[in-house]
């Protein structure tokens, strides 16, 4: 039966919600695989998503390494433009999750710099 063996875990809880909402949710199949979920941010704010992202130059939809990286890219630019104090730490925070995420996404003895 497809999804039988799904185990969810949530994680940080909080963000512009109650602390009963995850901010992160971590899917384990029966094999052990898993990954990460979290919300998209649009100005620091939870958007509601379609779920996937197009490529420009291809019109297909990108894996979801290919939306981490992408997402990940512009958080750094926005880091360049050196925000404040509370935008510069809400910023390195969603960084550290993609970190994770893509951690997670890792092969077997993959480095992190290989990304």
């Amino acid at each position: 039966m497809v999804g039988t063996g799904l185990r969810f875990e949530t994680m940080e809880h909080g963000g512009e919600y109650p602390d009963t909402m995850p901010q992160a949710i971590k899917l384990i199949d029966a094999a052990g695989r898993s990954c990460i979920y979290v919300p998209i941010l649009q100005n620091g704010k939870v958007v509601d998503s379609q779920g996937y992202i197009l490529d420009d130059e291809m019109r297909c939809p990108m894996t979801t390494l290919a939306k981490l990286l992408e997402r990940k890219q512009k958080l750094l630019k926005r880091l360049q433009a050196n925000p404040g104090t509370h935008e510069r730490d809400e910023i390195e925070g969603q960084i550290a999750r993609i970190d994770t995420a893509l951690d997670m996404l890792k092969e077997p003895g993959e480095s992190s710099d290989e990304r």
